[in-house]
């Protein structure tokens, strides 16, 4: 049995950072983002800060990760024609349990500059095999964000070692 714990009480650590456009199709009737939408955004900002080819060769090999919770703080609407910047942080350890946070930043009119926040969110996910039981993240999984963070909190500290 794997206890999915949470990772050990290191720090978060940056781990990416994405822009994009709001378009019509984003919004709702008010003209403001819908809010189940900002699940998207996060869920993009991950996929390109981990990358698409590493994804795709995991999944190949049987280990997959699967969301256990989502919390999402909505501070200030996002409107269409805004772009956002979404800066994403992770903490993980050998534990199944990889845990993102992601926070949305409205571009102000100056080139580059975070304007306001206006999304927060903080995502947990589990690391699983083809069988959908939790399974220790994996060392190709630790080696990989560690090289990406510059950050060896995927180093095992023995704590999960007897799962």
């Amino acid at each position: 049995m794997v206890i999915c714990s949470k990772p050990n009480d290191q720090e978060f650590t940056p781990f990416g950072r994405i822009s994009l456009p709001i378009y019509y199709e984003d919004t709702d009737f008010t003209g403001y983002v819908f809010h189940a939408n900002f699940l998207k955004y996060f869920d993009r900002a991950r996929e390109e800060a981990i990358g698409l080819q590493f994804i795709k060769e995991l999944y190949q090999a049987g280990k997959h990760f699967v969301v256990k919770k989502a919390e999402i703080d909505y501070l200030r609407p996002v409107k269409h024609g805004d772009t956002l910047v979404i800066e994403s942080q992770v903490k993980y350890s050998d534990s199944p349990l990889v845990i993102f946070r992601h926070e949305a930043y409205v571009l102000s009119s100056q080139v580059d500059q975070k304007g306001f926040i206006a999304v927060k969110g903080q995502i947990e996910l589990v690391s699983i095999d083809s069988k959908g039981r939790p399974r220790r993240l994996p060392k190709e999984v630790q080696s990989h964000f560690s090289s990406k963070t510059g950050n060896n909190s995927g180093v095992s500290d023995g704590k999960y070692d007897k799962y």
